[in-house]
Protein backbone atom coordinates (compact mmCIF):
# COMPACT_ATOMS: atom_id res chain seq x y z
CA UNK A 1 0.00 0.00 0.00
CA UNK A 2 1.36 3.23 -0.67
CA UNK A 3 0.94 6.93 -1.76
CA UNK A 4 -0.77 7.14 2.08
CA UNK A 5 0.11 10.48 3.69
CA UNK A 6 -0.27 12.15 7.14
CA UNK A 7 -2.89 14.98 6.65
CA UNK A 8 -3.86 15.97 10.38
CA UNK A 9 -2.44 16.67 13.81
CA UNK A 10 -4.46 16.94 16.74
CA UNK A 11 -4.25 17.77 20.35
CA UNK A 12 -7.33 18.82 22.89
CA UNK A 13 -5.13 19.94 26.31
CA UNK A 14 -8.46 20.09 28.45
CA UNK A 15 -10.32 16.68 27.87
CA UNK A 16 -13.50 17.20 26.09
CA UNK A 17 -12.45 21.32 25.09
CA UNK A 18 -11.79 23.04 21.89
CA UNK A 19 -8.79 21.30 20.05
CA UNK A 20 -5.68 22.94 18.20
CA UNK A 21 -4.58 21.88 14.84
CA UNK A 22 -0.82 21.13 14.40
CA UNK A 23 1.49 21.30 11.12
CA UNK A 24 3.80 18.70 13.64
CA UNK A 25 3.83 17.34 17.21
CA UNK A 26 5.89 15.16 19.63
CA UNK A 27 4.93 11.85 20.06
CA UNK A 28 5.55 10.71 23.28
CA UNK A 29 4.38 7.42 25.10
CA UNK A 30 0.87 8.88 26.64
CA UNK A 31 -0.10 11.07 23.46
CA UNK A 32 1.30 13.57 21.36
CA UNK A 33 2.89 16.16 23.79
CA UNK A 34 0.61 18.21 25.68
CA UNK A 35 -2.72 16.47 24.68
CA UNK A 36 -5.14 15.64 27.47
CA UNK A 37 -3.05 16.07 30.11
CA UNK A 38 -5.71 18.80 32.01
CA UNK A 39 -9.46 17.28 33.11
CA UNK A 40 -12.35 19.02 34.39
CA UNK A 41 -13.97 17.20 38.12
CA UNK A 42 -17.17 17.05 39.28
CA UNK A 43 -17.51 17.09 42.88
CA UNK A 44 -17.42 13.69 43.14
CA UNK A 45 -14.50 13.28 41.57
CA UNK A 46 -15.72 11.69 38.11
CA UNK A 47 -14.38 13.72 34.97
CA UNK A 48 -16.52 16.09 32.99
CA UNK A 49 -16.94 15.44 29.45
CA UNK A 50 -18.90 16.85 26.26
CA UNK A 51 -20.78 13.28 26.86
CA UNK A 52 -22.83 15.32 29.72
CA UNK A 53 -21.50 18.97 29.06
CA UNK A 54 -21.73 19.43 25.28
CA UNK A 55 -21.01 23.32 25.66
CA UNK A 56 -17.64 22.00 26.19
CA UNK A 57 -16.21 22.43 22.95
CA UNK A 58 -16.83 26.16 22.87
CA UNK A 59 -14.08 26.08 25.89
CA UNK A 60 -10.93 27.68 24.17
CA UNK A 61 -7.87 26.47 25.20
CA UNK A 62 -4.55 27.25 24.29
CA UNK A 63 -0.79 25.35 25.24
CA UNK A 64 1.70 27.25 26.64
CA UNK A 65 4.97 26.36 26.56
CA UNK A 66 5.18 24.76 29.48
CA UNK A 67 2.27 22.75 29.50
CA UNK A 68 -0.15 25.40 31.11
CA UNK A 69 -2.77 26.78 29.32
CA UNK A 70 -4.88 29.68 28.70
CA UNK A 71 -8.92 29.25 29.16
CA UNK A 72 -11.00 31.39 26.72
CA UNK A 73 -14.60 31.52 26.62
CA UNK A 74 -17.60 34.16 25.51
CA UNK A 75 -18.19 36.80 27.76
CA UNK A 76 -15.27 35.69 29.69
CA UNK A 77 -11.59 37.21 29.85
CA UNK A 78 -9.24 34.72 29.08
CA UNK A 79 -7.19 33.08 31.97
CA UNK A 80 -4.32 32.39 32.49
CA UNK A 81 -3.19 28.73 34.14
CA UNK A 82 0.19 27.99 35.41
CA UNK A 83 0.82 23.91 35.89
CA UNK A 84 0.34 22.91 39.60
CA UNK A 85 3.58 23.12 41.86
CA UNK A 86 5.27 20.33 42.66
CA UNK A 87 3.29 20.29 46.56
CA UNK A 88 -0.24 21.23 45.03
CA UNK A 89 -3.49 19.37 46.34
CA UNK A 90 -3.81 16.08 44.91
CA UNK A 91 -7.45 14.45 44.51
CA UNK A 92 -8.09 10.78 43.17
CA UNK A 93 -10.05 11.26 39.92
CA UNK A 94 -12.23 8.99 38.69
CA UNK A 95 -11.80 8.47 34.89
CA UNK A 96 -14.18 5.13 33.66
CA UNK A 97 -12.82 2.46 35.53
CA UNK A 98 -9.43 3.96 36.47
CA UNK A 99 -8.85 6.24 39.33
CA UNK A 100 -5.82 8.21 39.27
CA UNK A 101 -3.91 10.98 41.20
CA UNK A 102 -4.43 14.00 39.93
CA UNK A 103 -2.64 18.04 40.46
CA UNK A 104 -5.31 20.91 41.31
CA UNK A 105 -5.24 23.91 39.21
CA UNK A 106 -5.26 26.75 41.97
CA UNK A 107 -8.92 28.55 42.87
CA UNK A 108 -8.94 31.30 40.27
CA UNK A 109 -9.08 28.36 37.46
CA UNK A 110 -11.46 26.25 39.41
CA UNK A 111 -13.90 29.28 40.11
CA UNK A 112 -13.46 30.43 36.41
CA UNK A 113 -14.91 27.29 35.37
CA UNK A 114 -17.51 27.11 37.93
CA UNK A 115 -18.75 30.06 36.97
CA UNK A 116 -19.09 29.09 33.02
CA UNK A 117 -20.13 25.76 33.77
CA UNK A 118 -22.31 26.55 36.40
CA UNK A 119 -21.77 24.48 38.81
CA UNK A 120 -18.85 23.48 40.96
CA UNK A 121 -15.66 21.54 39.28
CA UNK A 122 -12.28 21.69 39.61
CA UNK A 123 -9.36 21.52 36.78
CA UNK A 124 -6.78 18.93 37.49
CA UNK A 125 -3.73 17.76 35.34
CA UNK A 126 -1.81 14.31 35.60
CA UNK A 127 1.73 14.67 36.67
CA UNK A 128 4.30 12.44 35.10
CA UNK A 129 4.65 10.52 38.13
CA UNK A 130 0.91 9.83 37.58
CA UNK A 131 0.41 6.16 36.12
CA UNK A 132 -2.56 5.08 34.08
CA UNK A 133 -1.82 1.58 32.12
CA UNK A 134 -3.82 0.71 29.20
CA UNK A 135 -5.76 -2.68 28.56
CA UNK A 136 -4.72 -3.70 25.32
CA UNK A 137 -0.63 -2.94 26.56
CA UNK A 138 0.06 -2.60 30.08
CA UNK A 139 3.83 -0.89 29.04
CA UNK A 140 2.36 1.94 28.13
CA UNK A 141 0.37 4.80 30.53
CA UNK A 142 -2.31 7.18 28.78
CA UNK A 143 -3.16 10.56 29.94
CA UNK A 144 -6.88 11.23 30.30
CA UNK A 145 -7.94 10.28 26.73
CA UNK A 146 -10.71 7.31 27.24
CA UNK A 147 -8.36 4.86 26.57
CA UNK A 148 -5.62 4.55 24.57
CA UNK A 149 -2.68 7.72 23.89
CA UNK A 150 -3.69 8.29 20.11
CA UNK A 151 -7.03 8.04 17.76
CA UNK A 152 -6.07 7.54 14.29
CA UNK A 153 -8.37 8.48 11.64
CA UNK A 154 -8.96 8.15 7.18
CA UNK A 155 -10.35 10.57 5.42
CA UNK A 156 -11.67 8.16 3.14
CA UNK A 157 -13.47 6.68 6.22
CA UNK A 158 -15.31 9.96 6.47
CA UNK A 159 -15.86 10.39 3.05
CA UNK A 160 -17.43 7.09 3.06
CA UNK A 161 -19.63 7.86 6.11
CA UNK A 162 -20.69 11.08 4.30
CA UNK A 163 -21.50 9.34 1.66
CA UNK A 164 -23.52 7.26 3.87
CA UNK A 165 -25.19 10.52 5.34
CA UNK A 166 -25.44 12.66 2.49
CA UNK A 167 -24.17 15.15 3.83
CA UNK A 168 -20.65 16.50 4.91
CA UNK A 169 -19.71 15.43 8.37
CA UNK A 170 -16.20 17.55 9.94
CA UNK A 171 -13.52 14.96 10.59
CA UNK A 172 -13.65 17.64 14.25
CA UNK A 173 -16.74 15.35 15.59
CA UNK A 174 -14.29 12.39 16.07
CA UNK A 175 -11.96 14.16 17.84
CA UNK A 176 -8.84 12.54 16.78
CA UNK A 177 -4.95 12.87 17.11
CA UNK A 178 -3.98 11.63 13.82
CA UNK A 179 -5.77 11.86 10.26
CA UNK A 180 -4.26 10.04 7.13
CA UNK A 181 -5.40 10.23 3.47
CA UNK A 182 -4.44 7.90 0.89
CA UNK A 183 -5.87 4.26 1.96
CA UNK A 184 -9.15 2.80 1.34
CA UNK A 185 -12.04 3.14 3.30
CA UNK A 186 -11.68 1.23 6.84
CA UNK A 187 -8.30 0.03 5.76
CA UNK A 188 -7.01 1.18 9.13
CA UNK A 189 -9.33 -1.21 10.94
CA UNK A 190 -6.94 -3.90 9.64
CA UNK A 191 -3.19 -2.18 10.56
CA UNK A 192 -1.26 -3.43 13.23
CA UNK A 193 1.57 -1.58 12.63
CA UNK A 194 2.60 1.64 11.43
CA UNK A 195 5.17 4.06 10.35
CA UNK A 196 4.63 7.40 10.53
CA UNK A 197 7.81 9.59 9.35
CA UNK A 198 9.53 8.05 12.03
CA UNK A 199 7.35 7.22 14.38
CA UNK A 200 5.83 3.79 14.49
CA UNK A 201 2.31 3.23 16.24
CA UNK A 202 0.14 -0.19 17.03
CA UNK A 203 -3.00 -0.45 16.40
CA UNK A 204 -4.63 -1.85 18.86
CA UNK A 205 -8.32 -2.09 18.13
CA UNK A 206 -11.13 0.02 16.31
CA UNK A 207 -12.62 2.77 18.37
CA UNK A 208 -16.39 2.67 19.60
CA UNK A 209 -18.28 5.83 19.55
CA UNK A 210 -20.33 7.43 21.60
CA UNK A 211 -22.82 10.24 22.05
CA UNK A 212 -19.96 13.34 21.32
CA UNK A 213 -20.47 12.56 17.64
CA UNK A 214 -23.48 13.65 17.22
CA UNK A 215 -22.06 17.27 18.93
CA UNK A 216 -21.20 20.05 17.22
CA UNK A 217 -17.65 21.10 17.81
CA UNK A 218 -18.10 24.95 16.68
CA UNK A 219 -21.58 25.78 18.52
CA UNK A 220 -21.17 22.93 21.38
CA UNK A 221 -25.22 21.89 20.08
CA UNK A 222 -25.92 18.25 19.82
CA UNK A 223 -28.35 17.46 17.16
CA UNK A 224 -29.81 14.09 17.69
CA UNK A 225 -28.52 10.87 16.92
CA UNK A 226 -27.83 10.57 13.06
CA UNK A 227 -24.22 10.54 13.47
CA UNK A 228 -24.24 7.20 15.34
CA UNK A 229 -27.06 5.83 12.77
CA UNK A 230 -24.87 6.76 9.92
CA UNK A 231 -21.95 4.60 11.64
CA UNK A 232 -24.08 1.91 13.17
CA UNK A 233 -25.25 1.41 9.25
CA UNK A 234 -21.61 1.31 8.21
CA UNK A 235 -19.42 -0.01 11.07
CA UNK A 236 -22.06 -1.42 13.64
CA UNK A 237 -20.68 -4.53 15.57
CA UNK A 238 -22.90 -7.44 16.53
CA UNK A 239 -22.61 -6.20 20.14
CA UNK A 240 -24.52 -2.95 19.93
CA UNK A 241 -21.48 -0.87 19.43
CA UNK A 242 -20.13 1.56 16.95
CA UNK A 243 -17.06 2.13 15.35
CA UNK A 244 -15.05 4.90 13.58
CA UNK A 245 -11.47 5.19 13.73
CA UNK A 246 -8.75 3.38 15.61
CA UNK A 247 -7.21 3.68 18.90
CA UNK A 248 -3.13 3.29 19.04
CA UNK A 249 0.16 3.71 20.98
CA UNK A 250 3.36 4.50 20.51
CA UNK A 251 6.08 2.27 20.12
CA UNK A 252 9.31 3.98 18.73
CA UNK A 253 10.19 7.56 17.22
CA UNK A 254 9.13 11.32 18.00
CA UNK A 255 8.59 14.19 16.00
CA UNK A 256 5.51 13.83 13.15
CA UNK A 257 5.02 16.24 11.10
CA UNK A 258 1.76 17.23 8.31
CA UNK A 259 3.02 15.30 5.02
CA UNK A 260 4.73 12.21 6.37
CA UNK A 261 4.60 9.30 4.57
CA UNK A 262 2.54 6.25 6.15
CA UNK A 263 3.82 3.12 5.52
CA UNK A 264 1.84 -0.02 6.67
CA UNK A 265 3.99 -2.30 8.23
CA UNK A 266 1.48 -5.52 9.65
Amino acid sequence: MSGIRLTGLHIYPVKSARGTSLTEAVAESRGLRFDRRWLIVGQDGEFVTQRTEPRLATLGVAVREDGGVTLSADGYEDLIVPIPAPGATRMPTVIWSDTVDAQIADGEANAWLSAWLGRPVWLARMPDDTARPTVLAPDVNVSFADGYPYLLCSEESLAALSQQAEAPIPIDRFRPNIVVAGAEAWAEEQWSHIRIGGVVFECMKPCARCVVVTTDQTSGIRSGTAVLEHIAALRGTPDGKVIFGVNAVKRSGALLKVGDAVVIEG
